[in-house]
């Protein structure tokens, strides 16, 4: 292996080693002594039922309000 080709490779495991090590940065802070609660749930009143939570046969606004709740902390 040259050394560049070696240098270049070692500089990019280092980066991304550094990135997914930085990504539990990206956490919630919860101050210490707040009781959470035993059941982590989201409650969504949309009055019916999905027909399909596959995105690209969405067509009413309560399959798009619960796609947008699933994909919200994917794209942001």
């Amino acid at each position: 292996m040259k050394p560049q080709t070696r240098m270049h490779f070692t500089l990019s495991l280092l980066t991304a080693g550094i990135l997914c090590a930085s990504t539990a940065t990206w956490a919630a802070n919860v101050p210490a002594g707040t009781q959470l609660a035993d059941k982590q749930e989201l409650v969504r009143n949309n009055g019916s039922e999905p027909a399909s939570l596959d995105p690209h046969k969405v067509e009413s606004d309560v399959e798009f309000n619960i796609i947008s709740d699933l994909f919200d902390g994917l794209v942001s």
